[in-house]
């Protein structure tokens, strides 16, 4: 039996991810609103289902290099990415254009005196639907 992550791993470009340490998604509605001589409001629905992903990695970077927190590093110098995922609606891929934005990397504490590898990650950042 295969999960999830097996049927539908997460994409970024063209660039297969590991598995995330947390994957929470917002879908906003984009309205205008305005309020009219009675009181009520009148909303225009500009768009539903505007998405915005918070993300976590654990990464334990490699001495050899080239790992995962340097591809993401470089992702978050991207001006936006094409991320596929899994869409519970469609229950399907589905494929957005995003921007990653609040990019950050702490060290794990005294995962610095590790010898296997450079040090573990703790990596996050939020994915921005244009």
């Amino acid at each position: 039996m295969t999960g999830l992550q097996s049927n539908y791993p997460i994409v970024f470009d063209s660039t297969t991810m590991p598995s995330p340490s947390e994957w929470n998604e917002k879908s906003a509605v984009v309205e205008n609103v305005n309020i009219t001589e009675a009181g009520t409001d009148q909303v225009e629905v500009v768009r539903n289902d505007k998405l915005s992903i918070s993300v976590k990695y654990k990464i334990a970077e490699s001495n050899a290099g080239g790992d995962w927190a340097k591809t993401l590093k470089a992702f978050s110098k991207q001006t936006s990415i094409q991320v596929k995922r899994y869409d519970i609606l469609a229950q399907a891929y589905e494929t957005r254009s995003m921007r990653m934005r609040d990019f950050t990397a702490n060290l794990v504490h005294k995962s610095d005196y590790l010898t296997a590898v450079n040090g573990v990650w703790e990596i996050s950042f939020t994915l921005l639907e244009f």
